[in-house]
Parts: structure tokens; sequence; C-alpha cells
């Protein structure tokens, strides 16, 4: 039996290979330059890509990669001058305050992390609270008094 990270193998992720390479890996094999296999080697690709590449030329003629799946991204430019805006505007808010503030301009709920993320890219340095603490008997301590 084979190791598990063996057998997994790399499961990162890949560009989609452009057009005019595919155009060339089909036209290497239609010209007969070598098996599947071979093309493959020499374009760097698996043996799999040129059969789907040789099959999409021939069922449908066009060999434009297809558009990526899976959930558009929420951080988007428009989506990203918002809190932008809301940072400026009110910049000693805590995450979950911006949150709140994005769903009330835009109505798309985003997480605390999306949030924090958001004012990473756009370099925002949120401005710290100074928090008091309370004791037991209500009085008001500074950060400086030792807590007993």
């Amino acid at each position: 039996m084979v190791p598990f990270l063996i057998w997994v193998g790399y499961l990162g992720m890949t560009r989609a290979v452009s057009k005019e390479v595919r155009e060339k890996i089909v036209q290497a094999y239609d010209r007969g330059l070598g098996t599947a296999k071979e093309i493959a080697e020499i374009f760097d690709v698996t043996e799999r890509s040129v059969r789907n590449y040789i099959y999409k030329a021939r069922t449908t003629g066009d060999l434009t990669p297809d558009k990526p799946s899976g959930r558009p991204p929420l951080l988007t430019e428009e989506n990203l001058a918002v809190i932008s805006d809301i940072v400026k505007n009110q910049n000693d808010l805590t995450l979950e305050e911006y949150q709140k503030i994005f769903y009330e301009k835009t109505s798309i709920k985003i997480a605390r992390s999306t949030m924090h993320k958001a004012c990473t890219i756009l370099n925002q340095r949120r401005k710290k609270r100074v928090f008091m603490l309370q004791s037991k008997k209500g009085k008001t301590l500074n950060n400086k008094e030792k807590i007993l």
C-alpha cells in the first residue's frame, strides 16, 4: 500500500494554459510530432490535458480557456472603495462594527477575517481604543493600576 502523502501527490492549483499554447499542442498532435504523452512532456502539461484540447478542438473548434468556476470574490474594487471610506471616516471602530456598517451600505455580509483582509489590502490602519477596565465595585481602573 502506498503512503497517503506520496499517493496524493501535488494538489496545487495551476494556471489555465493560454489559447495560443493549446492551439500549438493540437497542431503538434495533428502533424504527428508524437503521441499525446510525448506532446504533454514537451509542453509540460498532462496527457489528459492534451487529449481534452484535441477533443475540444474537434467538437467545438474553440480552445479558449473556460471561466474559472467558484464563487466570485467579495473584495471587488467597488467593495474595497466602500470599506476604505468607512475606515477613513471612522478609524477607531472594531472589525465587527465595520462589518455592520458595510452590510448597511451594501447588503453584503462578510466575515470579520474578510474585513481584516480588506484593511490589510488597503493598508488602512485602525486607531486603537484605550479600554478602561472596571473593578467589581464599579470603580474604573486605568491600564497602569494593578488588578488584584
